[in-house]
């Protein structure tokens, strides 16, 4: 393999040296054409009394017929001329014009050779050695073509000089000899400096091309990478919507025993343990491959606080932990920072502290203002950072486990206890954090609890408050739509059998809601128009037609642009959401479903339609 490569190396290094030849060849053939013509002209000039006029005449137009072909053969091969081609006849034909150029200039050495006049004789010799040099300095990377053409053009006059057999002759020869020597010594230099010159040329081609595959190749394995999520993402959610929607509903069927609504807490339990496993592993992958978005925006600290309280509440009161809430100077301010995310991380933070507590254990939550690192005191409000606390009294973490707190998969010995979970959590809050330009760190003390804290800069409050939470709709308004005479007509396009039962049973305690299904876009748009339904929930990934092409259609067709429509998909990416509002879905709900909040949002836009 090794040999094959070199051998591919050098087969490349010679084209790339033929090319080069070439090229420089086709760059200087006016000015060396120029030259020739014009020392030509000068020479004959000169010798014009001392010659034949014949002689000399003949001479010129065999020059410039030469000289013409040259032409002619330039304008030929600049069309032909490939860079990673080979280029060998091209090259000869260069070298065949370059030795008719060199007989000529020969000729010239024996026809105008003028016994009688060392200064003609001395004259002759300067245009011949000019013409070397000259020929040297522009075709220094063609070894063969500057040895051949200065041989056959100071060959002849040195032996001219050498049947003379004048000292002064003599001492031309010896010296045309030398400078014939010398000239073959910078040739050969020339040459060797040429294809060094060429050979770094063509390194840094194979540099650049790799360099240009393994950026195509990251980039591929970047998009591959994203495909993956997005599809395993998609793929994972949609049999856990299954598992967590019908675990809710029977939880809820007060017809069944407690047994079984307690397994069906069970199984909903174990579900939601493995939905957020998948979720760990996306976010993970995602910020591994650089995929991480973040929305910046100033968040109120209140609000999410409020919110992931809220969140962790039911699994504190399961572990009989007490939540704490210390307060401090922070929490009516506002940091700079991504909503989701950080409330992410507040629930990541606060989950770990119940779990990993004592029993009757208490969790603590602070909220403090502190100068920015180097900052003094008095500076202006928007500056410095805001630090949240959460402290808990569970067993702490030994010193000599705390330097592996952050890494991937390491639960520090926990993996052998009843506590559920992955070793990952930490790692993607501390990345998440890093990424919002926030710092997070943590003290313990084994026997004493621990401490985790992150904090973030202080920005200024947003001119206009975002709702990040789904507000329930008024209980009156909700009833008021259930006690209709005409129940709401609801319209279901989902093809997956699973979820189509899923969402059969869910309005099953319903009744007072009239559900209409469609396995596909087309069905799902023929029943939209007919029924004129007062809701229309719609699956993205549809067969044939999906789900974002059919809510276009239904937008833009009079019947149905004022029905609104609730994007349903286990597509959970960063960006999915927002991507489906900005199409215009009116909500979009996330597989797995969470029942109670799926129907909430079903009543707001029941009650939305009713009243408009």
């Amino acid at each position: 393999m090794s040999v094959s490569t070199s051998q591919s190396n050098t087969f490349d290094e010679k084209l790339m040296l033929q090319a080069e030849q070439l090229r420089m060849y086709h760059v200087n053939l006016p000015y060396e054409v120029g030259g020739s013509m014009l020392g030509g002209l000068v020479l004959a000039f000169v010798h014009w009394g001392a010659v034949s006029h014949g002689v000399a005449l003949g001479w010129v137009a065999l020059l410039a017929c030469v000289h013409a072909v040259r032409i002619l053969n330039d304008l030929l091969d600049r069309r032909t001329l490939k860079a990673q081609s080979d280029n060998t006849t091209l090259l000869r034909r260069a070298h065949a014009h370059s030795i008719a150029l060199g007989l000529t200039w020969g000729l010239s050495g024996w026809l105008f050779f003028s016994a009688e006049h060392i200064e003609l004789q001395s004259f002759l010799a300067t245009i011949l050695v000019g013409m070397m040099a000259a020929w040297l300095t522009v075709s220094a990377l063609d070894l063969l073509a500057v040895l051949v053409v200065n041989f056959l053009v100071l060959t002849p006059f040195i032996v001219r000089l050498l049947l003379d057999g004048g000292t002064i002759q003599l001492a031309i020869a010896v010296m045309g000899v030398l400078f014939l020597g010398f000239t073959t010594m910078i040739a050969l230099r020339a040459h060797g400096n040429a294809r060094e010159n060429v050979a770094l040329r063509h390194a840094d081609a194979v540099r650049a091309e790799a360099l240009h595959e393994a950026r195509d190749a990251a980039e591929s394995a970047s998009r591959a990478k994203s495909e993956f999520l997005a599809s395993m993402s998609h793929e994972l959610r949609t049999p856990l919507n299954a598992i967590l929607g019908f675990s809710q509903l029977f939880s809820m069927d007060e017809a069944l025993t407690q047994e079984t609504r307690d397994n069906a807490l069970e199984i909903e339990r174990a579900g939601q343990h493995l939905l957020s496993l998948v979720n760990d592993l996306i976010d993970l992958a995602r910020i591994e491959a650089g995929k991480l978005e973040i929305s910046m925006e100033p968040v109120p600290l209140e609000s999410v606080l409020e919110e992931s309280l809220a969140m962790v509440a039911p699994l504190a009161g399961k572990q009989h932990i007490a939540l704490v809430e210390e307060g401090g100077d922070g929490l009516a301010g506002t940091v700079r920072a991504d909503y989701v995310r950080l409330r992410q991380i507040l629930i990541n933070l606060l989950s770990n502290a119940i779990k990993y507590n004592r029993p009757q254990g208490s969790v603590y939550l602070s909220v403090k203002r502190q100068p920015a690192e180097g900052a003094g005191e008095g500076g202006d409000e928007s500056e410095g950072v805001i630090r949240i606390t959460i402290r808990d009294t569970g067993p702490g973490i030994a010193a000599d486990k705390q330097e592996r707190i952050f890494n991937s998969f390491d639960r520090l010995g926990a993996e052998r206890g009843h506590v559920e979970g992955t070793g990952i959590g930490l790692v993607i809050t501390q990345r998440i954090v890093l990424a919002m330009g926030g710092r997070i760190g943590f003290e313990s003390q084994e026997g004493q609890g621990s401490t985790f804290w992150v904090e973030f800069p202080v920005c200024a409050p947003a001119k206009h408050s975002v709702l990040h939470s789904i507000h329930l709709p008024e209980v009156n308004a909700v009833a008021e739509v259930r006690a209709a005479p005409d129940r709401p007509q609801v319209l279901c396009i989902e093809d997956n059998p699973m979820n189509q039962r899923l969402v059969r049973q869910i309005f099953s305690t319903r009744p007072d809601l009239l559900l209409h299904e469609a396995s596909n876009a087309e069905e799902g748009l023929a029943k939209a128009f007919m029924l004129k339904p007062a809701l229309i929930l719609l699956d993205i990934n549809l067969p044939g037609m999906n789900g974002y092409e059919a809510l276009k259609i239904l937008k833009t067709d009079w019947r149905t642009a004022h029905i609104p429509v609730i994007g349903v998909s286990a597509n959970a990416m960063q960006g999915d959401a927002s991507r489906a509002l900005e199409a215009g879905f009116s909500s979009y709900i996330t597989k797995p479903i969470d029942v109670p909040l799926f129907l909430s949002v079903v009543d707001q836009a029941v009650m939305r339609t009713a009243q408009s």
